[in-house]
């Protein structure tokens, strides 16, 4: 599994990475909870990883998949970086009926 890390958190059947030579990024919940800021309900996510860019040195690329209000799981990605002892929202990202919707113009 080259060194990564796999943990669920909290039920939501996710998994977080740590890369061996890089800081552990934000977790399923944390990423959750960012992502609920600006919208009306919770995502619900899975197969959340997120991965340090070293050429940033605090910015991690977190790649996930987000359950639309049909059911279909949505592969999305953004980034963050960290805040304090938080995680901030670098880009505003698609939702998953967002990024089905507009076909192709969400990053993923």
């Amino acid at each position: 599994m080259r060194g990564l890390v796999w943990a669920a958190i909290l039920g939501l059947a996710g998994c977080a990475t740590v890369a061996p030579d890089g800081p552990a990024g934000p977790g399923p919940q944390a990423l959750t909870d960012l992502l609920a800021a600006d919208r009306a309900e919770a995502p619900q996510l899975r197969r959340v990883q997120c991965d340090f860019i070293a050429a940033e040195g605090s910015e991690w690329v977190c790649r996930y998949e987000e359950r639309s209000r049909e059911g279909f799981w949505v592969g999305l990605s953004t980034v963050v970086a960290r805040a304090g002892t938080g995680w901030d929202l670098i880009d505003r990202p698609c939702s998953a009926d967002e990024a089905l919707a507009d076909r192709g113009r969400c990053p993923r």
